[in-house]
Order: C-alpha cells, then sequence, then structure tokens
C-alpha cells in the first residue's frame, strides 16, 4: 500500500493545482472583464472626440462672428472636459492651451495646430488600448510556466519516493516521465 505522506503529497499537489488554477481563471476572466468594459468606453470616448473636433472645425471656418464664438467656446468647453488637466500630461496641457487660442482667435491655423496635437492624443490612446489587449496572452504564459515549475518540482520530489518506483514498475506508467524529459 501507498505510504500516507505520499497520499497526503498527491492529495495537496492536486488541490493546491486546482486552487491555482482557479485563482489564474477568476483573475483573467476578471480583468477580461475589465479591460473590455474599458476598452469600449475609450472607443466611445475617441469617437466622441472625433465629432466634437469635426464640430469645431466647421464652427471655426463658419463666417457668421456672433454665433461662431458662442459656439466655438461651447465645443471647446466639452473638448476640455474630456481631457486630463493634469500638468503632467503633457499632451493634453498643450490641447489645452490650443483650445483657448482658438477660443480667443479662431483660425484655420490654430484649427490645424490644434488637430495635429489631438491626433497624437487619439493615436497614444488607441496604442495603449492595443496593448492592453495583448497583455491576455501574457497571463496565459505566466499560467503555463507556472504549472511547468509545479510539474517539475513535484517530479523531483517525487523521484526518490516509493510512489515512483511503484509507478514506474506499472508497465502502463513505466519509463514515460523520465524518457521525455531525462
Amino acid at each position: 500500500m501507498f505510504d500516507i505522506k505520499i497520499i497526503t503529497a498527491i492529495i495537496g499537489s492536486s488541490v493546491l493545482a486546482a486552487l491555482i488554477t482557479a485563482i489564474f481563471s477568476r483573475i483573467q476572466h476578471s480583468r477580461q472583464i475589465t479591460v473590455r468594459y474599458v476598452t469600449e468606453e475609450r472607443e466611445k470616448w475617441r469617437e466622441n472626440l472625433k465629432v466634437a473636433m469635426s464640430e469645431l472645425s466647421e464652427y471655426v471656418n463658419s463666417s457668421d462672428d456672433n454665433e461662431k464664438t458662442k459656439k466655438i467656446r461651447s465645443k471647446a468647453t466639452y473638448i476640455k472636459l474630456c481631457l486630463n488637466p493634469d500638468p503632467k500630461h503633457s499632451s493634453d496641457s498643450d490641447v489645452l492651451k490650443k483650445l483657448d487660442e482658438i477660443c480667443n482667435s479662431p483660425s484655420y491655423r490654430n484649427f490645424k495646430k490644434l488637430e495635429k496635437s489631438m491626433q497624437i492624443i487619439l493615436k497614444h490612446d488607441w496604442e495603449r488600448v492595443k496593448l492592453e489587449t495583448k497583455t491576455k496572452h501574457l497571463t496565459v504564459l505566466y499560467l503555463i510556466a507556472f504549472s511547468c515549475f509545479i510539474y517539475f518540482g513535484i517530479d523531483l520530489y517525487f523521484k526518490d519516493t516509493l510512489f515512483y518506483k511503484k509507478t514506474q514498475s506499472i508497465e502502463l506508467f513505466s519509463g514515460q516521465y523520465t524518457e521525455l524529459f531525462y
């Protein structure tokens, strides 16, 4: 009969493996939901900024001076509220300054400068979303690496046990593991 230590180790390692798998699955699922939600919200944010910039362009290039200033300031305020006012975010700060310039002096030239800065922000955000969706693959790789670590650790631990010798004496199991890895 098997030694009680070996049976305890087998059951313990099975429970540990199941627990680790459950934890990784939960983390992965939670991360997927978060990434999906954030990605959708960022997509809406980018789309809203594009529409606002398009409308701002229309207002800047219109000829009606009375309504023009009012509409430009309204659209500029909307765009400002979509951006981060923290000076650490230099791209956002740059756009905020250019929006102020357009509000004070609406011109095609000022709008082109703003447009270029806004393209940089939108491109940066798009790249960030792509990067976040790629990290899912890294989690799977970490899970595989951790599983291999546990497998080889258990294999090394059981190498000199009675359990290992008995399984090797059974024709079905004999030599399979040693032939593959040693």
